[in-house]
């Protein structure tokens, strides 16, 4: 057995914790005042929320700072004079909260009166590094579209290393984490959103992956966030059904192979750099996922080679070998999972190169 995760703490069910929410904001005056009133009705409040604000050019500060002044719990309120980005801003505003819990907040969504009473009591009870909840899509009125499809669309637990964060499957206003995760790697060395060469993988997706990594994420189904969709989201919803999520485990290019690998090697390399500053128990973790993510990322350099090749016994030959090695085992394993099976089988089989269309989906999410 592993050594347990960073959060836990054998007093935490009897000492109370401090919660604080993270709020990274820029420009954000059209939507802020609802997101800041829905904060004050929580059942259970925040010790603090902590706003770090990226150069706005609006109201967002005077209304944040009106806010301050009427607010049942501490704000803290914070000025980048230069322009960090959503990411940066994000982590940021995590690092200057004081709580040893975390929630991040958006600055345009609306919070359900339970959801940080519901979120602080599973964090403690359940001794979880970080947990995720559902959501529902609305308007820019606030009016339902659809629920929220990502990784928490059904009540579960992950124990460590067998959830993998991505775009589109973790996204940062569902969020509420152990503090100390943030501690254990260099956020300068998190790897590039996989399909974004450059570009520093977002903060939600960050921190999830270190939790996934050194503790455990539970996922709530319930909705407890109305994520509203506007004109000027930074990054908007994915609405994807199961069967458009088949047409694009069939649909996806080479390339996108290509840079899961890279991605996969970047997350590798950020854990073994930073086994040496770690703690005996924490470097253990941290070697062992340096090794699954080397292992995932020779399992998409495989399938890239897959889906490239024009012959098909070298194509057949490669499928062999993969399935050989195990890498098709379920994802809560670390594994490809079916779907991936399916897909490179017909490709291997197959004269024609596989192709179903490009699907017509918004961006992912943070």
């Amino acid at each position: 057995m592993a050594p347990g995760p960073p959060s836990c703490d054998t007093n935490a069910s009897v000492t109370p914790t401090r919660l604080s929410v993270a709020m990274a904001t820029c420009n954000g005056a059209t939507f802020l005042e609802a997101q800041l009133s829905s904060l004050a009705k929580q059942t259970r409040w925040p010790d603090e929320l902590v706003i770090s604000d990226d150069a706005s050019t609006d109201d967002t500060l005077t209304i944040a700072a009106a806010f301050a002044k009427t607010a049942p719990f501490p704000v803290v309120l914070s000025k980048n004079d230069t322009r960090l980005g959503f990411q940066d801003n994000f982590l940021k505003a995590a690092r200057l909260c004081s709580g040893r819990y975390v929630a991040f907040c958006d600055q345009d969504d609306v919070w359900f009166p339970e959801k940080l009473s519901i979120v602080y009591q599973t964090l403690v009870q359940k001794k979880a590094s970080l947990v995720a909840h559902g959501a529902t899509i609305t308007d820019a009125r606030l009016r339902p579209i659809t629920r929220l499809v990502h990784g928490a669309v059904a009540n579960r637990t992950y124990a460590r290393g067998t959830f993998q964060p991505l775009p589109g499957n973790v996204y940062g206003f569902t969020l509420a984490f152990d503090k100390a995760l943030l501690d254990l790697i260099d956020p300068a060395l998190r790897p590039d959103v996989p399909d974004q060469p450059g570009v520093k993988l977002y903060h939600d997706v960050w921190v999830a992956l270190l939790a996934s990594n050194f503790g455990t994420i539970v996922h709530l189904e319930r909705p407890l966030a109305y994520y509203r969709q506007h004109a000027n989201n930074v990054l908007g919803a994915r609405r994807t059904r199961r069967l458009d999520r088949l047409a694009e485990h069939l649909d996806s290019p080479v390339s996108h192979y290509r840079n899961r690998a890279r991605f996969a090697y970047q997350c590798a390399e950020a854990f073994e750099v930073s086994a040496s500053n770690l703690a005996v128990d924490l470097a253990l973790m941290a070697h062992q996922g340096a090794a699954l993510y080397r292992r995932i990322a020779t399992s998409f350099g495989q399938r890239a080679d897959l889906f490239e090749h024009p012959q098909r016994t070298r194509r057949l030959a490669t499928l062999v070998t993969m399935l050989a090695s195990g890498v098709y085992t379920s994802r809560r394993r670390g594994g490809l999972g079916t779907l991936s099976l399916l897909k490179d089988l017909l490709s291997a089989c197959s004269d024609q190169r596989l192709r179903l269309g490009a699907l017509e989906t918004p961006p992912h999410s943070p």
